[in-house]
């Protein structure tokens, strides 16, 4: 599962930044839920994990209400290591920054402020 390697993979500091900043300002208590299932056991099945979050005997029927927490965490989790990546970057390369800047002020039409 996509979601549940990506949550492996996440570092102990990274994982309490996620639960921080994403999580506590997510009113899904859903996505909450799913992500503390995901995290302390890896190798669930998907019975099992939408038993603990739904509370409620696995359905087919319902199976959609678990695959869209699933995409729902995945986006979130992607934009947490997009962010951590840029932070990266940001340090590393300096000027990407100062180009993106620069992009900015054309897009907006601040000529003065990109001339300067």
């Amino acid at each position: 599962m996509k979601t549940a390697a990506i949550i492996a993979s996440l570092t102990r500091k990274e994982s309490r930044q996620f639960e921080q900043s994403v999580l506590l300002r997510n009113k899904r208590t859903s996505l909450k839920k799913l992500y503390q299932c995901l995290r302390k056991q890896q190798d669930t099945s998907k019975e099992m994990d939408f038993a603990k979050n739904f509370g409620n005997k696995y359905n087919s029927k319902k199976d959609h209400l678990f695959r869209n927490e699933l995409r729902l965490l995945n986006k979130e989790l992607e934009a947490f290591l997009v962010q951590i990546q840029w932070e990266k970057e940001q340090h590393t390369q300096p000027h990407q920054l100062d180009f993106l800047l620069l992009k900015a002020y054309l897009e907006r039409g601040q000529y003065e402020l990109f001339e300067s």
